[in-house]
C-alpha cells in the first residue's frame, strides 16, 4: 500500500498557489509600510534663502530626499486652454474617450465601459516658488507620481441613433453610447508639495528631480505631506489584508493535507502491522519465513512449509512420524 498513490495534492497545489499570492500581496504591503516611513522622516522646506543654505552644507550640494511646498509658475510661456481659453497652464491633457455597452456573455447582461481613444499632452516650463525670489526648477513631470491635473473642460456627446443601428447593436453584443473630451491643465498659482531629489547649481539654481536611490519615488501632488501618509496608510492596510486571507486560505488548504495524509498514513500503518501480525502467527515452525502450506499425515497438523516438510521424518509438534503430506492453499 503506497500513499503516493491514494493521497491528491490538489490541496497542496492550492496551498502553494495561495501562498504565493499571499506573498505578492505581502511584498505589496512592505512596500508601501517601508515608503510611508520614509515620507514621515522626510524633511520638508519652504522655498527661500533657507533651502539654498541647506544645500550649500550638504553633500555635493544635493539633498537625496527631501520636499519643497510652492506655488506654479511658468518660466516661459503659458499654455492656453483648447476648449477653456480662460485659464492658462503649464501641463495640458486631452483625452479622448468612447463611451460603450458590451454584452457579457457569461453574466447575460450589459456592461457599461470607458476607452480611451486618445491622448496629448503638452509641458511647458514651470517653478516651484514662495514669497521669496528663490525658485525651484520642477523637472521630469511626467514622471511624477499622484500630480492631479484640474478638469477645465468635459463634453460628452452621445452617438446619434437610429431602430437599424440599435437592430446591428444588439446583434453585434457591442454599442458605442457616445464620445467624451475632456481637458485637463496643471494650472498656475496652484500649490503643490515636490518630493524628491533636490540640487543646487552655480550657487543659485535649484531643481526638482527623481530621486537617483532606487525604491524612493518621485511626486508631485496638491495633497499635503500629511495626507499622502495616509494613502499609503490606507494602501498598505488593503495589500496586509488580502496578504492574511490568502495565508489563512494557505493554511487551510495545508490542514487539510496533512489531515488526509496523515490519515492514509495511520490506515497504511495499520494495514502492514497487521499483515506482519498475519505473517508471523501463519509462518513455517521451522524456517520461521515461508508461510504454512502443507498438513502433516497422519497427525493433521499445520506447521511447515513444504520445503521443510520434505526434509522431516518427524511432526514437529507432536513427533508423529510422517507418512505423508497434502498442500493446503491460502486464499
Amino acid at each position: 500500500m503506497s500513499l503516493s498513490r491514494d493521497i491528491s495534492y490538489q490541496s497542496l497545489y492550492w496551498c502553494l498557489g495561495s501562498s504565493i499570492i499571499s506573498g505578492l500581496f505581502y511584498y505589496g504591503y512592505y512596500r508601501r509600510s517601508s515608503f510611508m516611513n520614509i515620507l514621515k522622516n522626510v524633511k520638508v522646506f519652504q522655498i527661500n534663502n533657507d533651502l539654498i543654505a541647506e544645500l550649500n552644507n550638504s553633500n555635493d550640494c544635493t539633498l537625496p530626499y527631501s520636499a519643497v511646498i510652492g506655488i506654479v509658475e511658468s518660466e516661459s510661456k503659458t499654455i492656453r486652454g483648447c476648449y477653456n481659453t480662460a485659464v492658462d497652464g503649464v501641463v495640458q491633457n486631452i483625452l479622448l474617450k468612447e463611451h460603450k455597452t458590451e454584452w457579457n456573455s457569461f453574466t447575460k447582461e450589459w456592461i457599461d465601459k470607458v476607452r480611451i481613444l486618445s491622448t496629448k499632452q503638452h509641458v511647458e516650463p514651470f517653478s516651484l516658488v514662495d514669497k521669496s525670489d528663490v525658485k525651484v526648477h520642477v523637472c521630469d513631470v511626467l514622471k511624477a507620481e499622484n500630480l492631479k491635473l484640474s478638469t477645465i473642460y468635459d463634453l460628452y456627446e452621445p452617438s446619434p441613433s437610429s431602430i437599424t443601428q440599435g437592430v446591428i447593436d444588439f446583434v453585434a453584443g457591442d454599442r458605442v453610447r457616445g464620445m467624451e473630451t475632456v481637458e485637463e491643465m496643471l494650472l498656475i498659482g496652484t500649490k503643490l508639495v515636490g518630493v524628491g531629489q533636490i540640487v543646487l547649481t552655480d550657487g543659485k539654481h535649484i531643481s526638482l528631480k527623481c530621486p537617483s536611490q532606487p525604491g524612493l519615488r518621485y511626486i508631485l501632488s496638491s495633497d499635503s505631506i500629511s495626507d499622502l501618509i495616509e494613502v499609503e496608510k490606507h494602501a498598505g492596510s488593503i495589500y496586509k489584508g488580502f496578504s492574511i486571507f490568502f495565508a489563512l486560505i494557505s493554511i487551510t488548504f495545508m490542514s487539510y493535507w496533512l489531515y488526509k495524509w496523515y490519515r492514509l498514513y495511520k490506515i497504511e500503518n495499520s494495514y502492514n502491522t497487521l499483515m506482519y501480525e498475519n505473517t508471523v502467527e501463519n509462518a513455517c515452525s521451522v524456517c520461521l519465513y515461508q508461510p504454512r502450506s502443507v498438513v502433516i499425515l497422519p497427525c493433521g497438523h499445520v506447521c511447515s512449509c513444504k520445503s521443510c516438510t520434505e526434509q522431516l521424518s518427524l511432526c514437529p509438534i507432536c513427533r508423529t512420524v510422517i507418512e505423508r503430506y497434502v498442500p493446503i492453499y491460502n486464499s
